[in-house]
Order: structure tokens, then sequence, then C-alpha cells
């Protein structure tokens, strides 16, 4: 699933820079939009991944119910990695062209969005709207929580490069419009959590219902799961029966883990989280490198962004001429 979501993640930063090309204006309006759809599908596939292969099959009896950090922590770096693509495309559009400031409709649109994102307001209105298919499950919850912890640690990623500038004699941002936009980054994710907050001490949420499991569904389900044990031949035991009902209780645990919207999520361990921060930020420093005018640009060796030229590279450190450190003329 870690993977998915770093293929994901360059999908949507590519993706979305030829997009700026012909929307222009609104291309600012459906980054929230796009960065949603790819925290939720991810949340969706991890969840599943995690019932299906662990919960399902009785596997936390052996390993224990710790298995449970597997989804958080992935579903923490989803949202890691999404806010580093936003991250990404703000501030690389900045540096290279300081004088289109559509970034301020992205914040302000951003901040709307996300608000109601995170206080399960659009939940609810997918809910309804899908006839109850896309309903509310405690992943989406988790990842509404992840959301408070989740939008600062991209500026670390920030804070590492500018220390290297720093170090090399060049200013902490190539240019002014990238230190504001940084600074818009950092008071919306405040903001956020303010409103969010706010909202949830008046208690101006939406109501979800936690539905009685359907037995019958769960019973079929558990059947088909015996049924290709049996012909697969996984793990025999002495009493049909007996496995039937093992099935079935293992159907009502993960039922009960993905639905019942009344129980607590407890508290990540702090190596998870320092891994959900460390993999997600390798991803959003070789993307401010790629797409913010190559290694040469971003640690301020070159006053313009760009690829071409002798002495210059993208990823890798070329070999650098000490009068001309920026390197030579475009091939």
């Amino acid at each position: 699933t870690q993977g998915a979501a770093m293929v994901g993640f360059f999908v949507l930063t590519v993706g979305f820079g030829l997009a700026k090309r012909h929307l222009g204006l609104w291309a600012g309006a459906i980054l929230p939009l796009v960065l949603s759809v790819y925290e939720n599908i991810g949340c969706r596939i991890a969840g599943q991944f995690f019932l299906e292969e662990f919960v399902e099959k009785g596997l936390h009896k052996k390993f224990g119910m710790a298995q449970e950090i597997l989804p958080s922590l992935t579903i923490t770096y989803l949202h890691c990695m999404s806010q580093g693509a936003r991250l990404c495309i703000l501030v690389a559009r900045a540096a290279w062209d300081p004088d289109d400031h559509w970034w301020m409709f992205t914040l302000g649109f951003g901040l709307v969005f996300n608000v109601s994102s995170r206080t399960l307001w659009i939940g609810r209105c997918t809910q309804l709207l899908s006839g109850g298919y896309l309903r509310m499950d405690n992943f989406q919850r988790l990842l509404a929580q992840a959301k408070f912890q989740g939008g600062y640690p991209p500026f670390l990623a920030l804070f590492g490069v500018g220390a290297v500038r720093a170090a090399l004699g060049h200013p902490w941002v190539p240019n002014s419009t990238v230190a504001i936009v940084i600074v818009g980054l950092v008071v919306v994710n405040i903001l956020e959590d303010i409103l969010v907050l706010a909202l949830g001490y008046f208690n101006f949420l939406p109501v979800f219902q936690t539905d009685e499991p359907n037995a019958e569904a769960l019973l079929a389900s558990a059947h088909a799961k015996f049924d290709a044990d049996f012909v697969a031949q996984v793990v025999p035991v002495p009493s049909t029966a007996a496995r039937l009902s093992e099935a079935m209780d293992l159907q009502l645990l993960a039922w009960d883990l993905q639905y019942n919207l009344r129980v607590d999520f407890p508290e990540l361990p702090l190596w998870a989280h320092v891994s959900a921060v460390m993999f997600s930020q390798f991803n959003t420093v070789m993307c401010l490198i790629i797409f913010g005018g190559g290694i040469n640009f971003v640690l301020g060796f070159c006053n313009e962004p760009g690829y071409g030229g002798v002495g210059r590279g993208i990823l890798w450190w070329p070999p650098m001429e000490e009068v001309r450190p920026c390197g030579g003329e475009a091939f």
C-alpha cells in the first residue's frame, strides 16, 4: 500500500503540473479536491487490505492486535504525502513564476474544503449521495484525526533545504513569493486546526448512526472464506463447524473494526510517528528538487530555474566549475 501511495504521489504532482498549463486559475480550485480523492482512495485500499489480509485470516491471533498499527501508519503516511504534494506544487510554481498569484486562490478554497472534510461533512454528503454505498467508517475517521499532525511534517523538508542553502551562503528561499507561500501554508494549517477544534467544541458535526451488522451478509462472506480455504487446504482443523464459526467470528471482528463508530483510536507509538514522517519527507525533498528547477537552483547555485546546460542536473550533483557553479550554456 505504501508503494501505491508513492506512485500516486508522483502521478499527482506530474499530472497537476500538466493540468496547470491548461486550467490556469481553476487548477487552484481542483487541487484540494484531487488531494482529497487521493487520500480517500488510499485510505480505503489500506483499510481493506488490513481487514482481508490480517483480520479475516486470523493473523491477529499470531501477531497480536498491535497489527492495528499498520493501517494507522499507512493512513498517516498518506496524509503526509498528500500535504507534501501540495507544498511541492505551490512552492515549485512560486519558484518558477513569482508573478503568478494563483496560490492565493488555492489556499482560500483549500481552507474551506479541508475544514469541511476534516469535520466529516463532506463524508456525510458523500454517504447520502451514494445511497450509503460510500458509508463512513473508522478508517475515514482515522484519516480526519491524522490531519492534526500530518499537515506540518512537510515543512521539515523545506527547513532542511533552506538550511542547506544558508550553509552554502545562499538565501533561505529563492524569492520573496516562495517565502510568502510558505508563510501562507503555515497560517492556513493553523487556521484549519483552530476551526476544526472550534466546530467540534460547539458540536457542529454530522451525526453518523452505527448500524448493526448484517448477519446474513457476514455469514455468506464467512462461507466464501471457508470454502476457499477448504479447497486450498490452508489450515486443516478437526471440526468443520468450529472452523466455520471461527470464520464468522473473524467477519464480525472485521466489521466492528471498520464500522463500529463508537470506538476510540489508541495512540500510535513514537516509532510509528517518526516512520510516517521520515518516509514522506524523503519523497517531499525529491519532489522539490525535481519540480523546483533542478538541484543547482534548489540549492542556490543558480538564480534561474532550469534543467539544461553543461554542469546542471536534476537529482544528481553534476561536476561544476568553480567559476561557473551554475553550469555552462544550454544544450
